[in-house]
């Protein structure tokens, strides 16, 4: 845990045509105030873009004034500086130099990409407030901010009061002073008001679907309405999955993808036919091109955990499969840009986008469309249910990786199922479920993983030995005690499966999936 650098301060907006002398001189009401010529800087706030520093409950901010670049990681509550750096804002937390402020920020952002979120220009006029003995008890600092983007706008003018040690009261003073005197009230944080000048929202992007659907919706309806939240998720990563700005732009896009591919494969007999013939394809044509840049980006993932994974001394022996791995990552990067940006790939989202928002009354819709999606939803999540439960009860030591590859499928569907409809339940009841779930799909999908990572990495050594003669032998070493590594991995995944699948499928299990989906019980019928 990263401790506080500073005490939090305490922000007021300003009455408008409020100078910043007229500030101090009612703080001089206080004591003498000591003023400084006024500083100007640029500031520039940055998060990711599923805004995880915001969710925190945090800002970073790249600062730049004549001479001088400093990045603030900041508390929003109340400003506090969680810590600092001297050198600008980089675009990944790998970037940042070692130490604790590097780990924290790398837990919070992980592999996402930090992007400017608001720029302002600001003008600070700061000043101390000493007590009799001339010593300073007080930093003020009057500031007047324009937005750097989409025109220049001012910002209401705000003050800062930050306390310094062993003098609070005179912190306290200042405060009912400022409230006392121009009856204005604390601000909050300058990104937050910069955010709505520019008519942005905070935490507006998640990759997560956000439903409330209920019982005796119709099924078209309920459909469309999923498969819109998935599309706009699509729309919203295009681009960063097409700049290769971080991975996990193609990561969620691949994602909305795969979950729209399941629900029109798993909801038969709503949406039309002829619709389906026509995209299904394209989906399918989708998944293929997003594939193995997707890949690549994994293994990169996974980097600092295979190289850790080796003795220390072969660490640096593996610097080469990892020039390997980025220049084919590179060349991947550069074929899915065009084709993400080709007609086909823009025709097609467009295009579903158009049927997605045509209108129910239209007579390509099927009468099935029209039936409650309470107990189409049910009818095919139970039987998705018994259909787990039957391939796993045949799983032992001896089933081959296809038998357990199968398991997978069926886990994952059963689980989008859940998800996409869990507005239906009872909350409680269905994310236990999801829950159990997820764990022994994850396991199963860990197994699968490494199975395809070990075929890979035996690839990659065989094309790096043809195109790479120079190579020393310790390289090609290093990889094979990286596959045996990774094998062992595989093993641990495959004892878990047995007693993960006995959780999922007790008896306790089975009776609630029975009353939730078989017996229909719903978490509420109709819309209020």
């Amino acid at each position: 845990m990263i401790k506080p650098m500073t005490r939090g301060s305490c922000h007021y907006l300003l009455p408008e045509n409020h100078t910043p002398q007229d500030s101090f001189t009612l703080l001089e009401a206080l004591g003498k105030v000591k003023t400084k010529a006024p500083e100007k800087s640029c500031r520039t706030y940055f998060d990711t873009f599923d805004w995880r520093l915001h969710r925190h409950g945090s800002s970073l901010m790249e600062e730049r004034r004549s001479h001088q670049i400093r990045t603030w990681w900041r508390r929003l509550a109340d400003n506090m500086t969680l810590g600092q750096i001297s050198m600008s804002t980089p675009r990944f937390a790998r970037d940042l130099p070692r130490g604790p402020l590097r780990e924290k920020i790398a837990s919070i952002i992980e592999m996402r990409a930090l992007l400017p979120v608001a720029s302002v220009d600001v003008v600070a006029y700061q000043g101390k407030l000493l007590n009799k003995n001339g010593k300073s008890v007080l930093r003020i600092c009057v500031e007047s901010a324009i937005l750097n983007e989409g025109g220049r706008f001012s910002l209401p003018h705000r003050i800062r009061l930050e306390p310094l040690n062993g003098y609070r009261k005179h912190y306290d003073h200042a405060r009912k002073l400022i409230e006392k005197t121009l009856s204005c009230q604390t601000a909050e944080a300058e990104l937050e008001e910069a955010l709505r000048c520019l008519g942005k929202k905070s935490q507006d992007y998640s990759g997560k679907l956000d439903l409330n659907l209920v019982a005796s919706m119709a099924s078209g309806s309920a459909i469309k309405l999923i498969l819109e939240q998935l599309l706009t998720i699509m729309e919203c990563n295009l681009d960063g999955a097409r700049r290769g700005t971080d991975s996990e732009f193609l990561h969620d896009f691949r994602v909305a993808l795969r979950r729209t591919r399941s629900l029109v494969n798993q909801i038969k007999g709503v949406l039309p036919d002829q619709v389906l013939e026509r995209f299904r394809p394209e989906f399918k044509w989708l998944g293929e091109i997003t594939g193995p840049t997707r890949d690549l980006d994994v293994y990169l993932l996974k980097w600092p955990t295979y190289q850790m994974s080796l003795p220390e001394p072969m660490r640096n022996d593996l610097e080469p499969l990892h020039g390997f791995l980025t220049l084919r990552q590179k060349k991947a990067q550069k074929v899915l840009a065009r084709q993400l940006a080709s007609k086909r790939c823009q025709r097609l989202l467009r295009e579903w986008r158009e049927f997605l928002e045509m209108p129910m009354e239209s007579t390509i819709w099927p009468h099935k469309a029209e039936q409650s999606i309470g107990k189409i939803a049910s009818r095919r999540i139970w039987k998705t249910c018994r259909q787990v439960w039957k391939k796993g009860a045949v799983i032992d030591d001896s089933s081959p990786p296809e038998a357990l590859h199968e398991l997978r499928i069926a886990c994952k569907k059963l689980r989008y199922l859940m998800e996409f409809f869990q507005s239906l339940y009872p909350a409680d009841v269905i994310r236990k479920l999801i829950k159990t779930l997820k764990e022994f799909q994850d396991n199963l999908g860990g197994f699968q993983d490494i199975t395809i990572q070990t075929s890979a990495l035996h690839q990659f050594r065989q094309e790096m030995q043809q195109e790479r003669s120079d190579l020393p032998d310790s390289v090609f070493m290093a990889i094979e005690v990286l596959i045996d590594h990774v094998h062992c991995q595989q093993l641990a995944f495959r004892k878990k499966i047995g007693s993960l699948f006995t959780d999922f499928s007790a008896l306790a299990n089975r009776r609630t999936c029975r009353s939730l989906f078989r017996q229909k019980v719903f978490q509420k019928e109709t819309a209020k």
